[in-house]
């Protein structure tokens, strides 16, 4: 939902990322945990999306199923730059959430390439 909770000079939205246009990737979903609420959530999230999710067709939402909770993703299109969050960037949220995404892929047995 655009503007759901948003902070002065946020975006009101949670981003993701879509690899290959057709994963989605949340490395930072454990935001939502809250053990008064029994939600725990892991590190990193990934779903395949359809077609119509990427190109963000109106009404169209992809709902997960994570350890008994339902998550709800959708897709929305903002004139405001996520670039210009405070959250975004690197800080210990932001570089926890690469660190995160790293050792998820290592485990699953891709090496990062060296430049």
């Amino acid at each position: 939902m655009p503007g759901y909770g948003r902070e002065r000079g946020g975006i009101g939205g949670h981003v993701i990322a879509l690899v290959d246009e057709r994963i989605l990737v949340d490395a930072s979903i454990d935001q939502a945990n809250d053990s008064a609420h029994d939600i725990v959530l892991p590190g990193v999230l990934w779903a395949r999306v359809n077609e119509a999710f990427r190109v963000g067709t109106p009404g169209n939402h992809l709902t997960i199923n994570v350890a008994g909770q339902h998550l709800t993703y959708i897709p929305s299109d903002t004139e405001i730059d996520f670039h210009s969050s405070p959250d975004w960037g690197h800080n210990q949220q932001t570089d926890a959430a690469v660190d995160r995404i790293i050792s998820h892929l290592k485990a699953l047995g891709f090496c990062p390439s060296v430049d």
